[in-house]
């Protein structure tokens, strides 16, 4: 069998990687204007207080828009691998080729997602059914599929906050310091943490940009998500050298 031309489905990750770079950038910018601040409550339910977050200024629309343009490339680089493998294996023009990413191993098996990869050789399609691209087999690449498609329909939806590190200074006695988890877009008043110590203790947080949900999961801060997605697709279309 002759080698698939992968060269278009590397370029569009490696379009992707490098506005993952620009898009880095444009979120530390963001952050050094401190977009948001920490207020400290009575915990109504125990000692000590509450840390909550409160939004000063949303996450720009530029910033939200280059996340989705690059969940969208990243997306491509596996349909452009789909083409490519279709052309090796004698189609003309594919158009109607693609990656599938279904979302239930069931799905995936159905006639509709099957059709999508019928033009390529039964080696390529193999392949493909290993890696399991589908909710409950991949989850990783279920996400991928997942917040690409959230993203065109539900833009506002998709980023919010997470704390991403935090450090204590002040003088005093520490009891419990408990973390609450991942802000749900940095709404006003959301609690991220309880702290019961002396009153000279005080709890700083770093905020990142985050999606809201990966296909149901917890929020994680975007940049790292977006470099693992790019690893996973880069690993998939090595596997037709």
């Amino acid at each position: 069998m002759t080698k698939a031309n992968l060269s278009a489905p590397r370029a569009k990750l490696a379009w992707a990687n490098d506005q993952i770079n620009v898009l880095h950038a444009k979120i530390i910018i963001f952050g050094e204007r401190k977009p948001y601040r920490v207020i400290h409550e009575s915990n109504p339910d125990g000692a000590g207080y509450l840390v909550k977050l409160q939004t000063l200024e949303p996450v720009p629309d530029d910033i939200v828009i280059h996340i989705g343009a690059v969940l969208a490339a990243q997306r491509d680089s596996l349909d452009f691998l789909a083409t490519a493998l279709a052309e090796r294996n004698g189609a003309k023009e594919p158009r109607d080729v693609h990656f599938p990413i279904a979302g239930s191993k069931q799905s995936f098996r159905e006639r509709g997602t099957q059709k999508k990869i019928a033009k390529l050789a039964v080696e390529d399609r193999a392949i493909i059914e290993a890696l399991k691209p589908y909710k409950g087999g991949n989850d990783m690449l279920y996400a991928l599929n997942w917040l690409c498609q959230k993203g065109k329909h539900r833009k506002p939806l998709l980023i919010g906050g997470a704390p991403t590190s935090q450090a204590i200074g002040g003088n005093g006695i520490i009891r419990e310091i408990k973390l609450l988890g991942m802000v749900g877009g940095l709404e006003a008043g959301a609690p991220v943490a309880t702290v019961d110590a002396d009153p000279g203790i005080y709890l700083t947080l770093t905020v990142d940009v985050a999606f809201r949900e990966i296909a149901h999961a917890t929020l994680r801060p975007v940049v790292p998500v977006l470099r693992e997605f790019s690893s996973l697709a880069a690993s998939i279309i090595n596997l037709f050298e």
